[in-house]
Parts: structure tokens; C-alpha cells; sequence
């Protein structure tokens, strides 16, 4: 093997580390707010030429934060479901619909009632709820000495 340019050595070298690193990483263990002063020597060999490099900086772990997880019900789902509850009207169902969204309104058919009883159904399907998301961890490289 012909020997490697520095800047393709290096990229070798950084590949291979992300790849093992990216399977070896356990972010359950860093607190949200460490941060870390890092000096690493990374010396080995690819092929039979020997490599060494230097990892310096500051690595930060963001805090927790929670965010809201919203499920819902596929619209065309419930419409399936509702259509299909008396398979032998069916058919009649969906046309009726059709007109209905044909016309762009349901006119006098639904009462205050009924609809405040379908947004209250409505409100069933779509839940949300808190989830805590991990804060990010980031890597800032040390400035190289002049």
C-alpha cells in the first residue's frame, strides 16, 4: 500500500472512529449541563504506516427538555370505520358524504348538540402527551496553538 497523505490518513482515521464510536456512545450516561475539557492521542496503523493525531476541545451535554407528543386518528380511517359500521348502507353512506362535501356544507342537518358531542369524540382521537427529550451533545475543537 502506497503511503497516505496526511489529510487522507486523517479522514481514515475519523471515519473509523465515528463508525466504532456511533455504536459504543451511551448518552444515558451524561447528565444534562456536564461539560468536559478533552485531550485524546489517537495513534495506531493503517496498513503497516503508523498514524497519530490529536482530539482537544469541549464537550458539552445539553439539559432535558420535554415536548409534546401528539397522536391522532387517520381522518380517512374514522370515515372508513363510520361508512362501513352498517356494511349494507354503505354505498349510500359514502354518497351522501360525497354530496355533503360536494355542497361544502351540512346545512341544517347537525344540531348545536351533536356537534359538540362529535368535538368532544374528536378530542378523544387526538391526545397528547409529555415526552422528555435527551439534550444534545456537542463537540467544540480546541483553537490549535499559533
Amino acid at each position: 500500500m502506497p503511503r497516505l497523505a496526511k489529510p487522507k490518513a486523517r479522514a481514515i482515521i475519523m471515519h473509523a472512529l465515528s463508525k466504532f464510536c456511533s455504536k459504543q456512545a451511551d448518552r444515558r450516561q451524561l447528565e444534562g449541563g456536564d461539560q468536559y475539557d478533552v485531550d485524546l492521542a489517537i495513534s495506531g496503523t493503517i496498513g503497516n504506516q503508523k498514524i497519530e493525531d490529536a482530539c482537544r476541545g469541549s464537550l458539552t451535554v445539553g439539559h432535558d427538555t420535554t415536548k409534546n407528543s401528539s397522536s391522532a386518528i387517520a381522518p380517512a380511517k374514522l370515515v372508513a370505520y363510520l361508512v362501513n359500521v352498517d356494511p349494507k348502507n354503505a354505498k349510500k353512506r359514502v354518497e351522501q358524504l360525497r354530496q355533503l362535501a360536494e355542497a361544502g356544507n351540512l346545512g341544517e342537518k347537525i344540531t348545536a348538540d351533536q356537534e359538540a358531542q362529535a368535538a368532544s369524540l374528536i378530542k378523544l382521537f387526538n391526545q397528547t402527551e409529555p415526552k422528555t427529550a435527551k439534550g444534545s451533545v456537542s463537540f467544540a475543537a480546541a483553537k490549535a496553538a499559533a
